[in-house]
């Protein structure tokens, strides 16, 4: 791998929560979000290999996620509304705008990441049902043959487990 390779790969991989999140916001749908995200890290190796100049390469990599969203929803607008420009300016600019506070972004995902890991396996299992495979809490009371309003309550609960777990990780950090 060269050495300009390398610069950008590091950057992009710093920067993967952020660009997932980016697209994950536009897209509404974290598969999406996943694949575009690989799409982008084609499209800037090829770039790299084709010895374009990549001043900013989270800004060139959301510059084509955002192309890569409004193709997403081009191929859906028989469905659903497209989102239009100003709104897409206006996610670009919040995400802009908060670049600087990475290192916080950073913190709290490696915080989240080990307090998800603390938690018991069914209370893991239970938040992959709710927010990686997005399935309604009627879909995961079928799965695990619970009521709903006890899932709820206990995906509330963990959540409030989470963030007080995040807090104290967090503040060790700092």
């Amino acid at each position: 791998m060269n050495k300009t390779l390398q610069q950008h790969t590091l950057i992009f991989l710093q920067s993967r929560n952020q660009l997932l999140a980016y697209l994950r916001s536009l897209s509404g749908n974290s598969h999406i979000a996943e694949e575009m995200l690989q799409e982008i890290w084609l499209k800037l190796s090829q770039a790299i290999d084709d010895d374009k100049d990549i001043k900013d390469t989270l800004s060139w990599c959301r510059g084509v996620g955002r192309n890569l969203i409004k193709h997403h929803w081009r191929d859906k607008a028989k469905h659903n509304n497209m989102p239009n420009e100003n709104l897409l300016d206006l996610v670009d600019r919040a995400f802009e705008e908060n670049q600087a506070h990475n290192d916080n972004f950073s913190d709290f995902t490696d915080a989240l990441r080990i307090c998800l890991k603390n938690l018991p396996h069914k209370a893991r299992e239970l938040l992959d049902y709710k927010y990686k495979q997005n399935l309604k809490f009627e879909e995961i009371a079928q799965k695990l043959n619970e009521n709903k309003n006890t899932l709820m309550m206990r995906v509330s609960r963990l959540r409030t487990v989470l963030q007080d777990c995040i807090q104290k990780r967090i503040s060790q950090f700092s």
